[in-house]
């Protein structure tokens, strides 16, 4: 009986984690955050980025901010793509599902608004002006982007898979003792 419940639930375990490897969605997703250093406005812009699976100097697919302070006068969320008609630069660099910030560069205006993420690469500029001023000093300005973070976001499939191989081993562990007990 022993041999049996080992094999079973060593099968069904390298099964479950075969399939937690496996992506099944077409993009990645990851957090950024910036802090106001130089604007007028105090606080923190966050939101996310959503870019095509893989490495590569890659556009985003969606960017959204999801929280922004309320002194700049947009409603959240605020669908950076959408909303604003001149994309001036879009390249996003990773490498190992990491996003090298020095080698990013997004911008996205037009006659009223701004949203920069290390706009020009290197130390580039990170900003959301207060909405309808056209003034990038207006808002949350990061002029060197030191402030600037980006994070990926674990795919829910890997969550739910490291859970279940944590249970299907404890589970294992106990049946084991009692198997060892009788």
């Amino acid at each position: 009986m022993y041999q049996k419940l080992a094999t079973s639930t060593l099968a069904f375990t390298i099964l479950g984690l075969g399939f937690v490897g496996s992506r099944s969605a077409s993009a990645a997703v990851f957090n950024f955050s910036f802090s106001n250093e130089d604007g007028s406005v105090n606080g923190t812009i966050e939101g996310t980025i959503e870019l095509p699976d893989g490495d590569g100097i890659l556009a985003a697919t969606s960017l959204v901010v999801s929280s922004a302070p309320d002194e700049l006068g947009f409603t959240i969320p605020i669908d950076i793509l959408e909303g604003v008609s001149n994309v001036v630069n879009n390249t996003f660099t990773v490498t190992n599902a990491s996003i090298d910030i020095a080698n990013t560069s997004f911008g996205a205006v037009n006659s009223t608004e701004g949203f920069a993420l290390n706009f020009g690469g290197g130390a580039g500029i990170s900003f959301l002006n207060t909405a309808g001023t056209g003034e990038i000093t207006s808002g949350v300005l990061d002029v060197d982007s030191s402030t600037l973070v980006i994070t990926a976001v674990p795919e829910p499939l890997t969550i739910l898979g490291a859970g279940a191989a944590v249970a299907f081993g404890t589970g294992f562990k106990r049946k084991l003792g009692k198997a060892k007990k009788k």
